[in-house]
């Protein structure tokens, strides 16, 4: 619906009232879907945070997708939110035309789907989960050369991103340096075949990756062969999901060896075709 300030007032109010009643902050706020007025979002925040910030323990969360926010709304609301950790930030589907630079927040999730533009060269500390589906091909090089500053990321989300063959080579030096990175999704990209080879190499380099979704990614026979490896060596990675991705039966029976190869015994869950007696699509 639409708020605007005269209808989100009480809302405010009710908040306020809470907050003065209540010991236990409220931690999280989900309003998708809404057209805000720049007055009213500033209402909202204003009665979420009290003159003394005691902050719930694992940070604020806030939906504000698909609200039709403006570049000075979000600006003025992220401003009020520096000094305030954020377990959360969905401003999936916004249009927005730029974000400020995100350097000086601690966000531990955040989600810029489907903006118009999204220059993000400077990202939250200590961000553990991103998701960025549908970013446009012109902000994608910098936002990738910035998740190289991201040690702390767990979870990366970028699907339908735009990820030719070269800006697939761009993530993959990236992604070595992602120590912690526990799940990885590029579904449905157009990597090439030498970019989705790059890719599949790198993974072997990170550590800690558990699930992995390269559905809609064409790899090249010698790619098929890296995933391959990556699923008969990686220690950790448990979950693989590849629909999809045009793989001829030479590419499914190499896979289908890496699988069935793992010397670690981590690899439960494999998504995509047949794999053969005793191994099923689950």
């Amino acid at each position: 619906g639409f708020c605007s300030l005269r209808s989100l007032s009480p809302f405010a109010h009710a908040i306020n009232e809470r907050r003065r009643n209540s010991l236990r902050p409220i931690a999280t706020l989900s309003l998708p879907g809404n057209s805000f007025r720049p007055p009213a979002l500033s209402v909202l925040t204003a009665s979420l945070l009290p003159p003394d910030p005691c902050p719930p323990p694992d940070g604020y969360s806030f939906d504000l997708s698909c609200c039709t926010l403006g570049a000075s709304e979000v600006h003025s609301f992220l401003k009020a939110l520096t000094e305030q950790p954020l377990n959360a930030l969905n401003l999936a589907s916004n249009s927005l035309p730029t974000l400020p630079p995100l350097d000086k927040h601690t966000i531990r999730s955040l989600n810029v789907s489907g903006n118009a533009s999204l220059p993000l060269t400077l990202l939250p500390r200590n961000m553990s989960a991103f998701v960025a589906s549908s970013v446009p091909p012109s902000d994608l090089t910098g936002l990738l050369a910035a998740l190289i500053d991201s040690g702390s990321l767990t979870s990366l989300t970028l699907t339908n991103a735009s990820l030719t063959d070269s800006r697939t080579r761009l993530l993959s030096a990236s992604l070595p340096s992602l120590t912690n990175l526990q799940a990885l999704n590029v579904s449905h990209n157009p990597c090439g075949r030498s970019g989705s080879t790059s890719l599949f190499k790198s993974l072997s380099c990170v550590p800690c990756l558990r699930f992995l979704d390269v559905s809609g990614v064409a790899p090249s026979l010698g790619g098929a062969v890296c995933l391959a490896y990556l699923a008969s060596s990686h220690p950790r990675l448990g979950d693989l999901t590849v629909r999809n991705c045009a793989l001829d039966r030479t590419s499914q029976c190499y896979i289908a060896a890496g699988v069935a190869s793992n010397r670690w015994g981590t690899l439960e869950r494999v998504v995509g075709f047949e794999l053969g007696a005793g191994l099923r699509e689950v």
